[in-house]
């Protein structure tokens, strides 16, 4: 259904109107050796002209550095449309209280779009742009209205005191990496991340994440990469419990991949006239429809997290990027990119595998990285 690992791939050309930009290939810059999994691996973005002010929203848009707008979009856009269509409240969801936020939040994306290196002479983007100024003044939902005109997915963080922590309270997720939006409005990141080895409540990465937050100054945002390898292309992944999720799902299934999909279609025929209440894979089946084929994918989520002057709440964009094993072959690098997804995946201990749905797949995936690369 989508095939946009060129356009990932030509993002590492591209050039700010300040220099060149630093490599934004998001396979390469998860596999950069200093990027451990399940660590914090926060890193500076480059700020715009103005940042230092952090009282200009093209400053603070970070010369384009906040989004990333490539050859997908538009497919990618009709996917996030689908979506809010079948399930609105899947996709959006908000606490009241914080729409003062919201809007702020929607301002820096409409900074943000314009500074992103759009081609000038494509009127699209530019009845795009000015669509998103219009709608960021609502009073309804900007967040939304934001998020349906980026690739992004856009979260919103914010603490009801300076001794609180900061906790989920707007977002709007179409592209989930097996988490339910819904499920986690109004928890702060501790609890958010309870399934996640090493970031659970009471951890030390729990209390840095906090101690991070409550320090991050709107002229200094941070992204961050994490990483799986899911076994379809599909933009969403369903949230699932340890042993059903990802390959580990698809080998509890009683005949394996084949059984699943049957599963999915009857899920379809049934299940869908009411909304779900989480995103199932008959709710994916019917909108990505052959983006299911099994196929292993290595994904990467690529994060900014920036804090807003005003309301000191923090936006989260969340962009997802996937790559097939096929594709990764037919990559000049590709030999170096299968090496290094394989030395992370070897590294992962049972707890960590588990979460990532790879317990059982480990070995055939070791294996055919191995082929890509040379070393087997």
């Amino acid at each position: 259904m989508r095939d946009d690992d060129g356009a990932e791939r030509n993002e590492g050309e591209r050039s700010g109107a300040s220099g060149p930009r630093r490599e934004s290939d998001p396979f390469i810059r998860m596999l950069e050796p200093r990027r451990e999994s399940f660590s914090i691996g926060l890193t500076p973005l480059p700020a715009g002209p103005d940042a230092a002010s952090a009282r200009s929203w093209a400053g603070l848009a970070h010369a384009g550095d906040l989004l990333r707008v490539d050859a997908a979009r538009s497919a990618q856009l009709a996917v996030k449309a689908r979506y809010l269509a079948a399930a609105p409240g899947l996709v959006f969801a908000a606490e009241p209280g914080w729409e003062a936020a919201a809007r702020e939040a929607a301002h820096l994306i409409a900074a943000a779009l314009e500074a992103a290196e759009l081609p000038s002479e494509d009127p699209a983007f530019a009845a795009l742009r000015a669509e998103l100024r219009r709608r960021s003044q609502d009073a309804g939902s900007p967040l939304l209205s934001a998020a349906m005109a980026t690739q992004e997915d856009l979260l919103l963080m914010a603490r009801d005191g300076e001794d609180r922590p900061f906790r989920l309270v707007a977002g709007s997720l179409s592209f989930p990496s097996n988490w339910s939006l819904p499920e986690k409005l109004g928890k702060p990141m501790a609890l958010i991340h309870e399934p996640v080895p090493g970031f659970g409540p009471g951890a030390r990465n729990a209390e840095v994440i906090d101690r991070i937050f409550a320090a991050l100054a709107p002229e200094r945002p941070v992204e961050r990469f994490g990483w799986s390898i899911a076994p379809n292309a599909a933009l969403a992944q369903p949230p699932a419990p340890l042993g059903r999720r990802g390959f580990d799902g698809i080998a509890a299934a009683p005949e394996g991949a084949a059984a699943l999909q049957t599963e999915i279609k009857t899920e379809t025929e049934t299940e869908m006239a009411p909304a779900p209440a989480r995103v199932t894979q008959a709710l994916i089946d019917a909108v990505e429809g052959g983006a299911l084929r099994p196929a292993p994918h290595f994904r990467v989520e690529r994060q900014t997290l920036s804090k807003l002057p005003e309301s000191g709440a923090i936006l989260f964009t969340v962009r997802i990027a996937a790559l097939s094993f096929e594709a990764m072959a037919q990559r000049s690098d590709g030999a170096r990119l299968a090496a290094a997804l394989s030395a992370k995946l070897a590294a992962l201990d049972a707890g960590q595998l588990a979460y990532k749905g790879l317990t059982s797949a480990r070995p055939a995936l070791c294996a055919a990285l191995a082929d890509i690369s040379g070393g087997g």
